[in-house]
């Protein structure tokens, strides 16, 4: 019972530790979960800045492709010189680009050397150029060179070539301008859903918008394939809580980044904001490194629980095959026993009861060793019966000052005696229970006892005859013949030892002493 009350504190411990375990792994897992999907953020909003990036790279690099193909035309040069700007047609080259690319909107602008605007394939407005800061400096002119600035249309990639004369005077620059809807097709393309906000420093400049109308407050919206639903959050959420986000922000299932715009002179031009939704982001991983986790952890448990049982299990055999070995060395019978029903017993028990081929067999036989008990009618033999509310196990070990016996008869149906003895302390409600065979003693002891009986008898009945004879002798009288006989024959009487050949003796005595 000790065992299994061992195993149920074995198992108790096993789930409570496994429920408190769980929960740190739980929590330690949460917090390691937060921090690699930070780190999946973190990676996903990087790879979002490269594509960004490369999509801006890649349209600037095609667009300086168109603008240097374009001032090769040998026309350019002569018409520019000759101030005949109204042959300068790029129209049909840009719609040709945009029938066979995937650029959209494709603007072509000439320009002289006093950054007068006299060729825009897009519109008949004419101009000065010199509210362009990537502009100002004729220097840079000279040069083939790309920037991104805000002009009075829109916000775009420009890419331009220089034209010179013969004697290598600048004469002006042809430039490609071109705009963010290809790459905002490309990163739509990547689930990846971006807003081109123009700062709101451009605001003045931009007096004629063309390729979309909308404005949050003073800030443009420059793609035109802009999602509406996005654009209205922003609007509600407030732009600018958008165009500061330092790396990235996590809300309403979306990772939202920032790709920032500057000009020539690093000032804000305009941000490029990416919305990705998160189950667009694969975070399969996180959810498979808890599962597995929590139940690495509940195996790696099960595993020690699995070890500390077994051991304790195999020390539990060796502490019964121990206990065993000492029982069935001892030469008394020895059991354990709650009263009603044997728990264990050593070999003795079976050699004393034969019939018996295991202890199992032993309790289908006899239920408890009490059935088996003698009622000899005397206080210190023990049997089955109520001792005052306790059964006699229970009652000699409640008096241990006292001693006890039992009678039990042996297969051969002899009696014998057992003086019964049991320990100072209970072991989960049973005691264990010796009985220490003393039939020879007992024997022996009545053997002495009628020895020594018979021995007084003797002496008695011969004091009796004695007494008899010598008053007899000495006064014959009859009267006290009569008293002197009837005195020993009611003493024989007494001790048992009166016979009918006692009788007729005495009678015969007292006819021959009264005649």
């Amino acid at each position: 019972m000790n065992k299994k009350r061992n195993i149920f504190l074995i198992i108790l411990t096993f789930i409570i530790s496994t429920f408190f375990v769980i929960i740190l792994t739980n929590y330690y897992v949460n917090k390691k979960q937060k921090e690699l999907l930070n780190s999946i953020y973190e990676s996903t909003n990087k790879n979002i800045f490269e594509k960004t990036q490369n999509l801006i790279n890649d349209k600037q690099n095609t667009s300086l492709a168109i603008a240097i193909s374009l001032s090769k035309d040998e026309t350019l040069y002569t018409h520019l010189k000759n101030k005949d700007f109204e042959k300068l047609n790029y129209v049909k080259i840009a719609k040709l680009i945009e029938t066979n690319s995937k650029y959209k909107n494709i603007w072509i602008q000439i320009f002289d050397s006093n950054l007068n605007s006299v060729y825009r394939s897009w519109t008949n407005i004419r101009g000065n150029l010199n509210f362009r800061p990537d502009l100002k400096k004729i220097e840079a002119l000279k040069n083939i060179s790309t920037s991104i600035s805000a002009g009075l249309f829109n916000i775009g990639i420009k890419a331009r070539t220089p034209i010179f004369d013969e004697d290598g005077k600048l004469q002006g620059a042809l430039e490609v301008v071109t705009h963010f809807d290809s790459i905002t097709e490309d990163l739509l393309k990547n689930n990846i859903s971006p807003i081109v906000i123009g700062d709101k420093s451009i605001r003045k400049n931009l007096t004629n918008p063309l390729l979309s109308k909308l404005f949050i407050d003073d800030y443009y919206i420059a793609n035109g394939n802009v999602d509406i639903n996005l654009y209205n959050y922003i609007k509600e959420n407030g732009v600018e809580k958008y165009i500061n986000i330092d790396n990235f922000i996590v809300e309403n299932g979306y990772l939202i980044s920032k790709y920032p715009l500057f000009d020539e002179n690093g000032n804000n031009l305009a941000y490029i904001v990416n919305f990705m939704k998160l189950n667009n982001i694969n975070l399969e991983n996180i959810e498979h490194i808890k599962i597995q986790a929590i139940l690495a952890t509940v195996i790696g448990l099960i595993i020690i629980f699995a070890a500390i049982l077994i051991y304790y299990l195999r020390d539990i055999k060796y502490q019964n095959s121990k206990n065993k070995i000492i029982l069935n060395s001892q030469p008394n019978i020895v059991i354990i026993t709650n009263g009603k029903e044997i728990i264990d017993a050593n070999k003795q028990l079976l050699k004393f009861f034969p019939l018996a081929k295991d202890l199992q067999d032993f309790k289908k036989r006899y239920i408890c060793i009490c059935y088996t008990f003698e009622d000899l009618e005397k206080d210190d033999y023990i049997i089955n019966k109520d001792y005052n509310g306790k059964n006699w196990v229970e009652y000699i070990f409640e008096n241990q000052d006292k001693n006890f016996k039992v009678a039990i008869k042996n297969s051969k149906e002899e009696l014998r005696h057992f003086s019964v003895k049991t320990s100072s302390a209970k072991i989960d409600l049973a005691v264990i229970v010796t009985f220490i065979d003393v039939t020879n003693e007992i024997l022996q002891i009545e053997k002495e006892k009628n020895e020594q009986r018979i021995l007084f008898q003797q002496s008695k009945i011969n004091a009796i005859e004695n007494t008899l004879n010598s008053i007899a002798h000495h006064w014959r009288q009859p009267l006290s013949v009569i008293s002197t006989i009837a005195s020993g024959m009611k003493l024989k009487e007494e001790i048992k030892e009166l016979k009918t050949k006692d009788i007729l003796l005495s009678c015969d005595k007292i006819i021959l002493n009264t005649k």
